[in-house]
């Protein structure tokens, strides 16, 4: 396992926070899955579906597009 030293932070809402811990808690808690996103992004194995009103559409490009 590689040695962790530097920090990902991100402000989000309390309520938006409890519901990320309590359902990470299933898998590993909520720093493994920060883990994985961060992982899955970079290989290309995560997929962002857009909401049906988008606020970050730059996020929602297909992937011949990035």
């Amino acid at each position: 396992m590689n040695k962790k030293t530097v920090f990902l932070t991100v402000r989000i809402p309390m309520q938006t926070h409890q519901e990320f811990r309590a359902k990470a808690r299933r898998f590993g808690g909520s720093s493994e899955v920060v883990r994985e996103f961060v992982d899955a992004w970079l290989e290309d194995r995560l997929v962002i579906q857009p909401p049906a009103q988008p606020k970050k559409e730059s996020l929602y490009v297909t992937r011949n597009e990035d």
